[in-house]
């Protein structure tokens, strides 16, 4: 995972574009095992992931739930267009 990184014009995300750094913001987290398997899943928001370990699983759902809230950069300018309706 890579980490967001500070610059004189605020964080980026991990694809390099700035971003609001957003207060903390605490949520409660379910944690099981299912086999050799630990899940973990955001109580909150319906964001789950899963990890060998507690920490992986853990570490598995910060980075999901950070994925979630990071905002989405387009890699096409969307098109604007107008459509025709006809009622009865």
């Amino acid at each position: 995972m890579r980490p967001l990184v500070n610059n004189h014009m605020g964080l980026l995300n991990r694809k390099g574009h700035t971003m609001k750094q957003a207060p903390p913001r605490k949520v409660k987290v379910y944690l099981w095992q299912e086999c050799d398997w630990w899940v973990a899943q955001c109580l909150e928001i319906d964001v789950a992931s899963q990890g060998r370990t507690e920490d992986e699983a853990l570490t598995n759902l910060r980075e999901a739930l950070e994925l979630y809230f990071e905002e989405p950069v387009p890699t096409v300018f969307p098109q604007v267009r107008t459509l025709e309706l006809a009622f009865a």
